[in-house]
């Protein structure tokens, strides 16, 4: 049987392995019966975040649950899948996002935006100007899991629990062959792509770590840590950005 392009996606956490899936989330049943309309009979995605894509029809629709069918089921490979079919998928899984902690709104929209575009790690900075640790990691993942549903993809990116900055470089450089480390930074070098990319092509194991501040600029004590790990700075040209605006530029400019 052949699915639908257009078949709803969901990331769920029930086992895809089995011929019918029982669907109890709350959030899930409202999409399927009061938004999307859908009946039995009608195809849906389910995807566990870690390459099982398992494809099927609704068997039976209520308010309290959803059967669903298997009709077939893919599994991809994490080392091998390019989500975006362009070749980066080995340049996009060493990439990781490392913003600052934002004002709630801002910061959400970054990981929603970025985790769209294809970003596949993102790391919460604590830095000298950073207001307070506020995260709510579980909707924070909601967020990311819906971003990840509509932009059709099969892995969910990982957010990991929030470092101070001092912490986080003395993590990445206690072995420097590991990683790369820019920070984003007004009036530096403009970011070069396409070096970037060549690095990373001949870099096959490193992390690249891409560093991004608050609203007002890095702090002096952010300053010194730069110096004192060897940071590499870059920036995104003459034009002032807002952080969360820099976040998803800097990812459109790495991934699209």
């Amino acid at each position: 049987m052949k699915i639908s392009n257009k078949a709803p996606r969901f990331f769920v956490s029930e086992n895809l392995n089995l011929e019918e899936v029982l669907i109890k989330d709350k959030n899930i049943i409202h999409q399927l019966q009061k938004v999307l309309r859908k009946k039995v009979s009608d195809e849906v995605v389910l995807l566990d975040g870690e390459g099982i894509e398992s494809f099927g029809v609704i068997k039976e629709i209520s308010k309290k649950e959803v059967v669903l069918e298997k009709q077939k089921m893919k599994i991809h490979q994490k080392e091998n899948y390019d989500d975006a079919g362009d070749g980066l998928e080995n340049f996009s899984k060493k990439i990781i996002l490392a913003p600052v902690i934002l004002k709630k709104d801002n910061f959400e929209l970054v990981i929603q935006k970025c985790t769209e575009i294809g970003i596949k790690n993102f790391q919460p900075i604590i830095s000298e100007r950073t207001e307070k640790d506020n995260l709510n990691f579980e909707r924070l993942e909601k967020i990311s899991r819906e971003a990840s549903e509509q932009s059709e993809k099969i892995f969910l990116p990982k957010i990991f629990d929030t470092k101070t900055l001092e912490k986080f470089l003395i993590e990445k450089t206690q072995n420097k062959n590991e990683n790369k480390i820019y920070a984003l930074q007004f009036n530096s070098a403009k970011i070069e792509i396409n070096k970037i990319k060549n690095f990373s092509k001949t870099n096959s194991d490193k992390e690249l770590i891409f560093l991004v501040g608050p609203e007002g600029g890095w702090g002096e004590e952010d300053l010194k840590l730069f110096e004192k790990f060897n940071l590499e700075n870059i920036s995104l040209g003459n034009q002032i950005l807002r952080s969360e605006t820099a976040s998803i530029s800097l990812s459109s400019l790495l991934l699209l």
